[in-house]
C-alpha cells in the first residue's frame, strides 16, 4: 500500500512539474534556408536563444513559466516575429507567414501571425493594446523635440490617465492572472517612465525634485539611474562638466557602493564610446569611485580602445572596394578632409539621406579641400551598383566586404547606419558621429572644421 502511495505521490508531483511548462508550437512560412531564429526576453535583448526550426518551418516551444511573462520569436534575415504572452500550463499554435514584397527593386517582408489556443485574447491585447504603443510613445512624441516644455505635475497627470485607459481595456480581458499581471507592470513602467521628463524639459521644478527625492536610489536600481539622468542634466551647476561632475559626486549620491559602481561602469561605458575628447578626465574621476575595485575588464577595453578614436586622434586604416573590384585603403585618400558616408540599400534612413547627400555634393564638388565619400554596407555588390548607376551618384562610391564584420565597422564602432564621420586632410578623426546631410547647418558645420 505504501509503494502505491507513493507512486501516486511522485505521479503527481510529475504531473504537476510538467503543469509548470507552457508548450508553443507552430510553422513559419517563407523563411530562408539561412534564416536564424531566436527567443528575446526585451528586458535582456543581448540574451538571444536560439529556436531549433525543423526543414518543414516547424517549432516548439517548452517553457518554464512560474510567473506570467512575454517573450519575442524573431527571425534575423528576413526580418520578423511577434510578441507572445507565457503562462503556466497554457497550450498555444502561433504561425508566422512572411510575405515578401518587391517596392522600387528593394525586397520588404511583412509578418503574418496566426494564433489559436489558450490566451487568444491575451495574445491579441498585447498586439494592439501594449504600454509601449498606446501609452509610451504618443505622449513623449507630443512633447520631444516641439520646445513645449509640460510640468512635472502635468506630464505625470497625462501618463496616469494614458495608464488609467489601458487598465481600464484590461477588464475586457477573461484571464484574471493576465490582468493582475499586466496592471502591476503597467505600474512599474509608469514609475520609470516619469523619468522621461528629464529628456523633456530644459529646467527641474520643485515639484519634479521633490518626487526624485521619492526614489529609493540605494535599493532599486530602474530608481538610482533614473535619478543619476535627472542629477547630470538638472544638478550641475553652470559651467561644470556634467560627466565629470557626476563621477565626482557619485559617492555621496549613493550610499550603496554596488549600485554606485555599476552605475558607473554603465555610464563611462556609454560615454567613452563618444570618444570624447576629454576620455582621459573621465577615465581618472571614474579611477576613484572605488579605487580599491579592479576596473571590470569590458570597461578597460573600452578606455583603451576609445582613447584612440577621440578627435584629433590617426584614423584607424580599413580597405575597401570600387565598382570595379579595386581595393582601397582609407590612409590612401588622405590630401582632403573626408565627409564619409556609411549607408547600404536596404536601410530607410539612409537611403533618405541620399537627396541630401547629392545636394551636398553638388555644394562641394569644386572644393578642393574635401571629398564626400559614399562606402556601403550591402552584402549584394548588384543592389549596390544599380542604385549607384540609377541615382548617378557622382562621388566616390565604395563598399566593404563582411558588413558589420567589417575593419570599418569594428574600427569605429558602427553598429547601426546611416552613419558620418569625418576626417582631417591629414587623415586625423575630425568627428565619428557627423551631422547628417539633412541637418540645417551641415555646410557650416563641414566649413567649420575644414582646415
Amino acid at each position: 500500500m505504501k509503494k502505491i502511495f507513493f507512486a501516486a505521490l511522485m505521479l503527481l508531483a510529475s504531473v504537476g512539474s510538467f503543469a509548470q511548462k507552457a508548450v508553443i508550437t507552430g510553422k513559419i512560412k517563407g523563411m530562408k534556408a539561412d534564416t536564424h531564429v531566436f527567443l528575446m526576453n526585451i528586458a535582456d535583448p543581448t540574451n538571444m536563444v536560439p529556436v531549433a526550426v525543423g526543414a518543414d518551418g516547424n517549432y516548439k516551444l517548452e517553457l518554464d513559466a512560474p510567473e506570467p511573462y512575454t517573450r519575442f520569436l524573431i527571425l534575423d534575415d528576413p526580418k520578423g516575429g511577434f510578441k507572445f504572452y507565457v503562462q503556466q500550463g497554457m497550450k498555444a499554435n502561433i504561425d508566422l507567414e512572411l510575405i515578401k514584397h518587391n517596392e522600387g527593386g528593394e525586397e520588404t517582408y511583412e509578418s503574418k501571425v496566426t494564433y489559436t489556443g489558450d490566451h487568444k485574447d491575451c495574445f491579441e491585447f498585447l498586439s494592439e493594446g501594449d504600454y509601449y504603443s498606446n501609452a509610451q510613445n504618443p505622449l513623449l512624441m507630443k512633447y520631444y523635440g516641439k520646445g513645449l516644455n509640460p510640468t512635472f505635475g502635468q506630464f505625470r497627470g497625462e501618463l496616469r490617465h494614458q495608464v488609467d485607459k489601458l487598465e481600464g481595456k484590461l477588464m475586457e480581458i477573461n484571464n484574471p492572472v493576465f490582468r493582475k499581471w499586466m496592471k502591476g507592470d503597467y505600474e512599474q513602467k509608469m514609475n520609470g517612465s516619469l523619468g522621461w521628463y528629464n529628456e523633456l524639459s530644459d529646467k527641474a521644478d520643485s515639484t519634479l525634485i521633490a518626487w526624485m527625492e521619492t526614489l529609493d536610489r540605494n535599493a532599486i536600481y530602474n530608481d538610482a539611474l533614473t535619478y543619476a539622468n535627472f542629477y547630470r542634466k538638472f544638478m550641475t551647476p553652470a559651467g561644470e562638466d556634467a560627466t565629470l561632475y557626476f563621477l565626482n559626486h557619485l559617492n555621496t549620491l549613493y550610499s550603496n557602493k554596488d549600485i554606485a559602481n555599476q552605475l558607473a561602469d554603465e555610464y563611462v561605458s556609454r560615454v567613452f564610446q563618444d570618444a570624447p575628447s576629454n576620455i582621459d578626465d573621465v577615465y581618472a574621476a571614474y579611477r576613484t569611485i572605488s579605487s580599491a575595485r579592479e576596473i571590470p575588464a569590458n570597461v578597460q577595453s573600452l578606455y583603451d580602445h576609445y582613447k584612440n578614436l577621440v578627435p584629433g586622434a590617426k584614423a584607424a586604416d580599413f580597405d575597401m572596394y570600387d565598382a570595379n573590384g579595386k581595393k582601397v585603403m582609407l590612409s590612401k585618400l588622405k590630401g582632403k578632409a573626408l565627409y564619409v558616408d556609411c549607408w547600404a540599400t536596404w536601410c530607410g534612413p539612409c537611403r533618405a539621406e541620399t537627396p541630401n547627400m547629392i545636394k551636398l555634393y553638388e555644394h562641394f564638388k569644386n572644393d578642393k579641400r574635401i571629398q564626400l565619400v559614399s562606402i556601403s554596407l550591402d552584402k549584394k555588390e548588384a543592389a549596390w551598383k544599380a542604385v549607384v548607376k540609377k541615382e548617378n551618384l557622382a562621388w566616390p562610391q565604395y563598399i566593404i566586404k563582411g558588413e558589420y564584420e567589417s575593419d570599418m565597422c569594428k574600427n569605429y564602432d558602427i553598429q547601426g547606419i546611416p552613419r558620418f564621420m569625418m576626417f582631417d586632410k591629414n587623415g586625423r578623426i575630425v568627428s565619428l558621429d557627423a551631422p547628417r546631410p539633412s541637418a540645417p547647418n551641415i555646410i557650416e558645420w563641414i566649413e567649420g572644421n575644414l582646415k
